[in-house]
Order: structure tokens, then C-alpha cells, then sequence
């Protein structure tokens, strides 16, 4: 198991290297390699939110574990209903947690931290989105290799497969 992962984040910073690399030659790409430009930004932003993703994730946890507890609060005619919903519907339900609970919350929430937080108290965030910018890719390689190849999160987030 720990064999993937670390395959996984292998590739993920070989290619996080190689858009870097390419960045820097910016002139020179945009020139003679006009067709490649998109995908170096579609790489450089899926790290991006995928390090935000790692930054948020604590938050993320938290609200699952409240959901859960508020869920498992509910009158037994609900949870039943929510039940018979995950057995008859359950890959819909494994993609819409995958989604919601690994992808979009705890980016939503890094981002948060990272950007709105700060700039709401007055902090200045020019200088911290430069940082961040070219630093939480790094950590989006980590988190990206975690959702790939490990299933530490859906332990974590209690997320499984009704069959």
C-alpha cells in the first residue's frame, strides 16, 4: 500500500517539476510551444487546490464528524430513508461523498484560511499568495497522492461502499 502512494506522489512531483521547469522558461514556451500552455496551467492550479485541499482538510473532518453525529441524532424513519438511499444508490452516494467530503470542502476551507481569513482581518495577501502560489502545489502532490492511492481519508472521513 505505502508502494502506490509513493509512486503516486513520484509521478505527482515529476510532474510538478516539469511545469515548473517550464514556467521558467516562460518566454521561450509561449513562443514555440503554444500548445502546451494550457495543460501547464491545468496541472499548476490542480496542485494548487489540491495543496489548499490538504490545508483545509482538518476543518473538512471536523464538519464530517459533526454531520455524522447530527446524523446519527435523527428520528429512525430518516435514517432508515438514508439508508435504503445508500444501498440502492450507492455508487451515487460514494462519488457525491468523494466529491464533497475529499475534493471540494477541504479546498473551500484551505482557500478560506489561506486567503479570505487574512484579507477579511487586513492582512496584506500579495506576498502570501506569491508564496503560496508556488508552495502549495508541493503540498498538493502529498494530498493528491493520499486521495489516489491510500485509503487513510475515506477511514478518516468515514466514507464506504454499501454493497
Amino acid at each position: 500500500m505505502m508502494k502506490k502512494f509513493w509512486i503516486v506522489f513520484i509521478i505527482g512531483l515529476s510532474i510538478l517539476s516539469a511545469v515548473y521547469q517550464l514556467e521558467r522558461m516562460e518566454t521561450y514556451v509561449r513562443l514555440n510551444f503554444k500548445v502546451i500552455i494550457p495543460f501547464i496551467i491545468f496541472f499548476h492550479w490542480i496542485f494548487f487546490f489540491s495543496g489548499s485541499a490538504l490545508i483545509g482538510f482538518p476543518l473538512a473532518f471536523l464538519t464530517r464528524k459533526l454531520h455524522l453525529k447530527i446524523q446519527s441524532k435523527l428520528p429512525e424513519k430518516i435514517r432508515t430513508r438514508i439508508r435504503e438511499s445508500k444501498e440502492f444508490h450507492p455508487t451515487i452516494h460514494l462519488i457525491l461523498d468523494y466529491l464533497f467530503w475529499i475534493a471540494f470542502l477541504p479546498s473551500f476551507f484551505g482557500l478560506t484560511v489561506l486567503f479570505i481569513i487574512p484579507r477579511t482581518i487586513g492582512i496584506d495577501i500579495t506576498l502570501l499568495f506569491e508564496f503560496f502560489f508556488y508552495s502549495l502545489p508541493v503540498a498538493g502532490a502529498f494530498y493528491f497522492s493520499l486521495v489516489w492511492s491510500e485509503d487513510i481519508l475515506e477511514k478518516l472521513l468515514e466514507i464506504r461502499n454499501i454493497k
